[in-house]
């Protein structure tokens, strides 16, 4: 878990809406959720659950040369900072889908910012997506 004002600010100052890697705009979708019912990705305390696809605007091929290092999940003063899984069976040619689960506690109904922090050709790139509610599902 990220604390550090400064840390949080930095990723702010990085990041943009859109960003365009090989002359393609790339984009995210998150859906965050805490999964109430039995079962499900999360096997601890409900925790949250963060699904999100990068996405190419014009619906190109993604570009292979790109590796999706850490996705950062933003609440007031802390950030969740994880690894994501890529979920191959939701991912298409111009979009890739990916999952981090056992995240923290945090209520449902508020919203939080995520971005993803992408390599490509030895650069990184900070892409956000502002508030996005995280959903309750019972």
């Amino acid at each position: 878990m990220i604390k550090d004002p400064n840390d949080i600010s930095e990723l702010y100052s990085k990041a943009s809406e859109v960003v365009t890697i090989n002359n393609q705009d790339l984009f995210i979708q998150p859906d965050l959720y805490r999964n109430f019912m039995p079962g499900g990705l999360s096997k601890k305390d409900h925790r949250l659950v963060a699904h999100c696809s990068l996405s190419d605007m014009d619906k190109n091929a993604i570009p292979d040369n790109l590796e999706i290092k850490f996705m950062y999940v933003i609440n007031d003063s802390e950030a969740w900072k994880t690894f994501p899984t890529i979920d191959d069976n939701s991912s298409s040619d111009y979009s890739i889908s990916f999952y981090s689960a056992e995240g923290p506690n945090w209520d449902t109904g508020i919203e939080v910012d995520v971005v993803l922090e992408v390599v490509s050709n030895g650069k990184t790139y900070f892409i956000i997506s502002n508030d996005n509610e995280i959903k309750k599902i019972e």
